[in-house]
C-alpha cells in the first residue's frame, strides 16, 4: 500500500493560478511545525532538513501558505550562493508559478525589491534592507554559514529588517544546524535563532527511502559501498535515495551488518 500523500491547492491571489504540491508526511509535519510556532509567538527559529529531504518543497509551500493567507505579506529568502538563490527561485516558481517572485542578486545583474516573494543574495542585500520596505518573513538558507557574532552580514541586514517591521519572523533552513565554532545554531550567547523548530531525522528517511538491503561485503570496506549498494530509488515517501548522499548509505550499512 502506498504511503499516503497530503495535496494542497489554493489560488495564489496574485494572478489566480492555481497550482498543487503534494507534501510528504514529514514535509508536512515541518511546515506546521513553523506555522505553530508562529501561532505561539515564535519569532525566529531553525528547521532541520536533511540533504535529500525536500528543503524546497518545505520552504515553498510555507512561502504559498503566507501569500495566499495573508494578502499583504512579503517575504525575503536569502542565502550566499547566486546559484542557490537561482535554483531556489526556479523550483519556487514551478511550485507556485502565479506568486510575484523577484531576484535581488549582483552576480545574477538582478535588483528587484517589489515583490511578494524575493530570493536574495546576503552580499548584496546587506546595505539594502530599507529598499524593501516592510518584510513580514525572513528565510535563511543554509543557515549554519550565519555566525554568532554581531556585526556580521546577516546581522546587519536583520537588524535594519527589524527597524521596518519589529515583529519579522525568522527562519532558518539547514541540513546541520551547527557550526564548529558556536556550537548548535539555536543555542549560546548571539545566537540568532531561539529555537529548533522541527528536526526530520535522518533514521526517518532511512527508514522510508531504502526498499533493498544493502548488499556489500565487509571486508572490502566502506571505500567500496557505494559501487555494491543495491537499492530504489523511487521510494514510497518520495525521498531520492542517490541525494541523501553517503552518511545514509553507511548508516544503513551499518544496520544490515551487525
Amino acid at each position: 500500500m502506498p504511503f499516503l500523500r497530503t495535496a494542497v491547492g489554493m489560488a495564489n491571489g496574485d494572478g489566480g493560478v492555481t497550482t498543487v504540491i503534494t507534501l510528504r508526511p514529514y514535509q508536512q509535519d515541518a511546515v506546521n511545525a513553523f506555522f505553530e510556532f508562529v501561532a505561539n509567538g515564535g519569532r525566529s527559529g531553525v528547521i532541520a532538513a536533511p540533504t535529500g529531504s525536500g528543503k524546497s518543497i518545505i520552504l515553498s509551500e510555507i512561502c504559498r501558505q503566507m501569500v495566499t493567507q495573508w494578502h499583504n505579506t512579503r517575504i525575503i529568502i536569502c542565502t550566499h550562493r547566486y546559484e542557490l538563490i537561482r535554483q531556489d527561485a526556479d523550483e519556487f516558481k514551478k511550485l507556485c508559478p502565479g506568486v510575484s517572485t523577484g531576484i535581488y542578486s549582483a552576480g545574477l545583474n538582478r535588483r528587484e525589491t517589489d515583490r511578494r516573494v524575493t530570493f536574495a543574495g546576503i552580499q548584496s542585500v546587506t546595505k539594502r534592507a530599507f529598499e524593501f520596505g516592510k518584510i513580514d518573513l525572513l528565510i535563511i538558507d543554509e543557515a549554519h554559514l550565519v555566525n554568532h557574532e554581531e556585526g556580521t552580514q546577516y546581522h546587519r541586514f536583520i537588524s535594519d529588517l527589524r527597524i521596518a517591521n519589529p515583529n519579522i519572523v525568522i527562519l532558518g533552513l539547514s541540513a546541520t544546524p551547527y557550526r564548529l565554532d558556536n556550537g548548535l545554531l539555536y543555542e549560546g550567547e548571539g545566537r540568532l535563532f531561539d529555537e529548533l523548530i522541527y528536526d526530520i531525522s535522518l533514521k526517518r528517511l532511512i527508514d522510508i527511502s531504502i526498499h533493498a538491503p544493502v548488499k556489500g561485503a565487509t571486508q572490502h570496506g566502506l571505500r567500496h559501498l557505494h559501487a555494491r549498494i543495491d537499492f530504489n530509488p523511487r521510494t514510497r515517501e518520495g525521498c531520492d535515495a542517490r541525494a541523501v548522499g553517503l552518511d545514509v548509505f553507511v548508516a544503513v550499512f551499518q544496520s544490515t551488518h551487525p
